[in-house]
């Protein structure tokens, strides 16, 4: 009862509970206990600009009432706790600017009325999130400073199409002094040809050195310290006074993107920084680093980027100046074009405390990246969790560990007739010595993440027995694998694939795969993903049929190979592997699939793989397969609604997959 008198003391009670368990609760318990949490509860609004040649209207977007009166406008928008500022696109109409400044001037003159109301009253203002969608902001000079004073803030998200200057940062800051995350994006359509994404000469020479100063200095930013903790900004025009006197306030800092930037010296710009240097005598990117690494101790994540002749990205230098500045740094945040064994000799010197590797791109046209050692990398960096390097190619040369594609294709000329046969120019992989077998070895055997393309050194070859090798090997490789995401050109989903030797990583929760020309894939082929533990006596009784077939096939198409256990006799790869616990002989062999159809279906299945083999995936969440076109969406959906049945917990999904990997992957992650 006392509880309910007094709301402050149940507030406390009740931020121990998360937000949707609070929710929850309270409407269990009675009407009472609802009606004092419901003003605990997340309230989220849309507010949409409905433009047209003659007028505006702000509507819900749940009642969609058109001309509603300012006064109930207010009442809502005061109890919401996250707002989300859109235009409608289908009354987008040429000339929009001036009524789209207009509806943003009454927007925020109703959100200077309800904090004024607040104040008037002493409540407590609810607003905590607010997200400008693409197109609400045009004109940042016109439009920021508007902005009222949101005390309560603490999540501003922005979506921009044009670049931005960084003087606005000190607005924003004025009017959220209390802002602990901050991202400001690009939108999709800031990648449109016909869209200029910089700014003109006239923009930015707009604003002299003395003028940037002042706006400083009106901003009282620098007055005291921010909370941010958390800053992405995207297509920022960086000046360095006004990047120091940010830097300065925000020693909160964990997470700093500058993604995308250009540098900018003002007119009449002549300040010094390091060592009595001015800044036109060394790199401006050089510049960049040490004022970060000078003001941000407690940074654990750092990603720079910035303009360099047609692309984006840093130097060697550069690069190893971004790891000697950060020392304590466990994560490691480069785009897919500055990584190369130059630089991987750089990184040998922290491979002890890296445990994220961010390779991500930074260019919306990338889809495939050469030259990135990834098989260096993944066999050195021992404590390495996550790596995300989506464009970056590993070849399946170096996981063929014994060498079935040579002999099938070897068994493939001889059969035809062909004397001298063309062999591949990447050799195969000696397996007599000790020193070459632990560079083929990853040495991250906690890997969680892995985003990565699979593609050749020479011209490619059956997609069934290249998907047998990569499914075998990952399965082997990274025991402890959580989420898992593969990029490649051809793939054979079938079992005959060994898709499902995937069930040997217990730990699985997200997989993402995508491929431009695939086999077939039906219901039978994706049984294995039944939730069960090993199947009845019965079921091992009546084996399926789609599996005998596979299994007949993969006998009479590998039987011409040497056997594992011959061919792997003295070899120290194999050693080496059994030396830290996982078996290699059979990587990309029949006989690995034919393994794993035995445990889940053989009659003579060991006590001990029973005891192994639980249940399939148990911790699986998401398994998205996603293809380069739409055809055949129809059985898409047949099999999304097999695997419901099967896994009703499950995001399992076929779809037609983004081209664009900058939007799809980087800004998903920065």
């Amino acid at each position: 009862q006392l509880a309910l008198s007094i709301p402050e003391i149940l507030e406390t009670i009740l931020s121990f509970l998360s937000l949707k368990s609070r929710h929850d609760a309270s409407r269990l318990v009675c009407k009472q206990w609802y009606a004092v949490c419901k003003g605990l509860t997340p309230v989220s609004y849309n507010w949409i600009l409905h433009l047209t040649p003659s007028n505006n209207n702000s509507s819900n977007s749940e009642n969609n009432d058109f001309g509603m009166e300012q006064r109930t406008i207010s009442e809502r928008i005061s109890s919401a706790t996250n707002i989300v500022i859109k235009v409608d696109k289908d009354t987008l109409v040429p000339g929009a600017s001036k009524q789209r400044l207009d509806s943003w001037t009454n927007m925020m003159g109703v959100l200077s009325s309800i904090v004024q109301e607040h104040n008037d009253r002493r409540l407590h203002p609810r607003l905590q999130t607010l997200h400008l969608r693409e197109g609400i902001l045009e004109d940042f000079a016109i439009q920021l400073p508007q902005l009222p004073v949101l005390t309560t803030l603490s999540t501003l998200r922005i979506d921009v199409i044009v670049q931005w200057d960084i003087i606005y940062l000190f607005e924003i800051l004025k009017a959220c002094p209390n802002l602990e995350e901050l991202s400001i994006q690009p939108t999709y359509a800031a990648n449109m040809p016909y869209r200029s994404t910089h700014l003109s000469f006239e923009q930015s020479s707009a604003i002299t050195s003395q003028q940037e100063f002042s706006i400083m200095d009106r901003s009282d930013v620098q007055k005291s310290m921010t909370r941010l903790r958390t800053c992405s900004l995207y297509n920022m025009t960086i000046t360095l006074p006004a990047l120091r006197g940010i830097l300065q306030v925000s020693p909160q800092l964990s997470k700093l993107v500058l993604a995308r930037c250009r540098h900018l010296v003002r007119p009449g710009q002549t300040v010094t920084f390091f060592d009595d240097r001015p800044a036109s005598s060394l790199n401006h990117t050089a510049f960049i680093i040490r004022l970060v690494g000078e003001h941000c101790a407690n940074l654990k994540s750092f990603h720079l980027s910035i303009s360099r002749g047609s692309g984006y990205g840093l130097n060697i230098p550069e690069a190893i100046s971004i790891l000697d500045t950060f020392p304590h740094m466990e994560e490691c945040n480069l785009t897919d074009q500055d990584i190369d064994p130059v630089l991987l000799k750089s990184l040998s010197t922290v491979v002890n405390r890296i445990t994220a590797l961010n390779l991500l791109p930074i260019q919306s046209t990338t889809s495939y990246t050469h030259g990135i050692p990834l098989r260096e990398i993944l066999c050195t960096f021992e404590h390495l969790i996550h790596l995300r390097a989506p464009t970056a190619t590993y070849y399946i040369e170096d996981m063929d560990l014994n060498g079935v594609q040579e002999q099938l294709r070897e068994i493939w000329y001889r059969n035809r007739g062909y004397v001298g046969y063309r062999t591949q120019s990447t050799p195969c992989i000696r397996k007599d010595d000790p020193a070459i077998a632990r560079q083929y070895i990853w040495a991250c055997r906690g890997l969680r993440t892995l985003h990565m393309t699979v593609g050749y050194h020479d011209s490619d070859s059956n997609s069934t027995d290249t998907a047998l090798i990569i499914f075998g090997f990952l399965s082997r490789m990274c025991p402890q694998l959580q989420d898992l995401h593969l990029k490649r050109w051809a793939m054979n989903l079938e079992i005959e694939g060994g898709l499902s030797l995937l069930t040997r990583l217990q730990d699985l929760e997200r997989v993402r795969i995508q491929i431009d020309h695939h086999h077939w894939v039906g219901e039978e082929y994706l049984s294995w993903l039944k939730p069960t533990t090993l199947p009845s006596t019965w079921g091992r009784l009546t084996f399926p049929l789609v599996y005998r077939r596979v299994r007949k096939n993969l006998r009479r198409r590998y039987q011409v190979l040497t056997p594992p256990e011959i061919l792997n006799a003295e070899s120290k790869l194999v050693e080496r592997g059994r030396e830290v616990g996982i078996e290699l002989a059979k990587i990309g062999h029949g006989d690995d699939l034919l393994d794993w159809m035995d445990d889940h279906y053989g009659l003579c299945a060991s006590a001990s793989h029973r005891r192994e083999r639980l249940t399939t995936l148990p911790k699986l969440q998401s398994f998205w397969i996603e293809f380069s076109d739409q055809r055949g969406g129809n059985e898409w959906r047949k099999l999304e609604a097999y695997v419901a049945r099967i896994r009703p917990n499950v995001d399992f999904q076929m779809r037609r997959f983004s081209k664009d990997v900058f939007y799809t992957t980087t800004l998903q992650y920065y």
